[in-house]
């Protein structure tokens, strides 16, 4: 990594950027680089790397070294109390943003502000969407190795289940004025509307919950789905998920531009009362916004 000097530390806690970092660092594990991955970011690592370059914490990680690269998730205050200490610290920092919203919120944390000097993203909407909010500081470009990487193992392992739908959940964190979560809002209006969608009656729809998502989520919706076969997903990996599946839904969760990337049908679930999808791709197939002939000829037409 020829933008680092002297040592580096990554810290991590949300999936989104670790998986993101991850595959970019691929190259750099010989370097002098100390990596704290807590939460769902641990597993990440471990399964690509077991304990390698691996410290455990955010200030045995930052001991000694002159640039912190973060992620910028929602679940922790993890990485947002890296880059306070790298900034007290008078480190350079650098943070990995892995969506397209919510961008300076995710570094406000008990009304404490706390930016990086510098922002890597991994497309082209990310970049217009940094440009926007952070226009003062250093934004970079960096080659998507994680979705490049997962293309390619679910072309490998691509063995569709004739008739499974998998859904890719994720915590919505707004009930658009309901009392109900949003996530399972949009499961319910899904739902409500599989027979407008006609997919075969015995199909199967697999949930794959978010890996914040808290063991056991979705367990008593599952028991009141009536004439419905659902499972949860037991892969570790979303390439094996979305090998497996004939169709792809969900609400916002990156998982779902995967799928799209791939060459999925993927349907976003959001209802009609919820916020517009975010997701900036031009082929996710809108459920609230489709009749449901067309929505027939959108499922079924790859």
């Amino acid at each position: 990594m020829s933008e680092f000097c002297g040592p580096f530390a990554v810290v991590c806690h949300d999936s989104g950027a670790a998986n993101l970092l991850i595959a970019y660092l691929d190259d750099c594990l010989t370097c002098d680089i100390k990596v704290c991955m807590l939460g769902p970011a641990f597993d990440l690592w471990s399964r690509r790397y077991g304990k390698k370059n691996l410290v455990g914490s955010i200030s045995e990680a930052i001991d000694g070294c002159k640039t912190l690269v973060s992620g910028t998730g929602w679940a922790s205050s993890v990485e947002h109390d890296a880059r306070w200490l790298a900034k007290r610290n008078g480190m350079r920092s650098i943070a990995a943003l892995d969506h397209w919203v919510n961008y300076p919120e995710r570094f406000i944390r008990d009304n404490i502000t706390v930016l990086p000097d510098e922002f890597w993203v991994f497309d082209e909407f990310a970049l217009a969407e940094a440009k926007l909010f952070f226009p003062e500081r250093s934004i970079k470009l960096k080659k998507n190795k994680y979705l490049e990487r997962s293309i390619n193992l679910i072309k490998v392992t691509e063995s569709a289940i004739p008739k499974k739908f998998l859904y890719l959940l994720e915590p919505i964190r707004n009930d658009w004025g309901f009392v109900r979560a949003g996530e399972f809002q949009a499961l319910d209006y899904f739902i409500n509307r599989l027979s407008e969608i006609k997919l075969p009656n015995d199909f199967h729809l697999v949930l794959r919950p978010h890996p914040s998502d808290a063991p056991g989520k979705y367990d008593d919706w599952i028991k009141i789905q009536k004439n419905i076969f659902v499972t949860i997903d037991d892969k570790f990996d979303l390439f094996e998920s979305i090998g497996e599946a004939s169709w792809v839904g969900g609400c916002e969760t990156y998982a779902l531009v995967v799928a799209l990337e791939a060459g999925y049908p993927v349907l976003c679930t959001l209802p009609p009362w919820a916020i517009k999808s975010r997701l900036p791709m031009s082929n996710l197939i809108n459920l609230s916004k489709v009749a449901n002939n067309e929505l027939l000829h959108l499922l079924f037409a790859t």
